[in-house]
């Protein structure tokens, strides 16, 4: 198995797509109720990304809170006490 290559005999539309597989950004309602509702589960682990909360002020050269960042996380925390999911946090590996 190679990654980056398809399969001999396969079509390149099957391993390769252009498409958004997860935007929990956007969705994070409906992820919630399936995980809670939908699958009964009642705890949940999420990372967190340190730019969307401090991203780089690139005039000033140094890490500012962003509040739409801080607004989407204390909605998505709050919309997972209301469906009562714990979170398991960690900050983005990637950040």
């Amino acid at each position: 198995k190679t990654c980056g290559r398809i399969p001999e005999g396969q079509s390149g539309s099957r391993w390769v797509t252009l498409d958004v597989t997860d935007d929990f950004f956007h969705t994070y309602n409906a992820d919630i109720d399936l995980l809670s509702v939908e699958y009964g589960m009642n705890a949940m682990r999420m990372s967190m990304s340190w730019p969307r909360l401090m991203p780089l002020n690139k005039s000033s050269g140094k890490h500012e809170v962003n509040p739409e960042g801080v607004k989407f996380y204390k909605d998505v925390f709050a919309m997972m006490k209301k469906r009562g999911v714990t979170p398991f946090v960690t900050l983005h590996h990637w950040d």
